[in-house]
């Protein structure tokens, strides 16, 4: 399968880069086919960080750039990801378009 799909066991390799309520949150999600960090079932070929605002000392928002390319076309999509300053780690807190 692919690495980048829903699965329970694709979670639990990214639960270290996620807050306890997102991963809760993404653990009952499990059975979806649609991906929570694209908004999309078809999955980016790569991405791209863009801005990032510090919406407090221990809050950040990022603009994620996510790109599909084919033979014929490329399109893009944007979205936001919130990371939480959490001991010494940024974790991810939710994804919003």
């Amino acid at each position: 399968g692919n690495d980048m799909s829903p699965s329970p066991e694709g979670l639990k390799v990214r639960e270290k880069f996620l807050t306890n309520r997102l991963f809760q949150e993404l653990s009952a999600l499990s059975e979806q086919k649609r991906d929570y960090f694209t908004a999309t079932d078809n999955y980016p070929k790569a991405f791209r960080v863009g801005e990032c605002k510090a919406e407090s000392q221990d809050r950040v928002t990022m603009q994620v750039v996510l790109l599909w390319k084919t033979e014929t076309s490329s399109e893009q999509k944007e979205v936001h990801a919130e990371a939480v300053k959490t001991g010494d780690a940024w974790l991810i807190n939710k994804v919003f378009n």
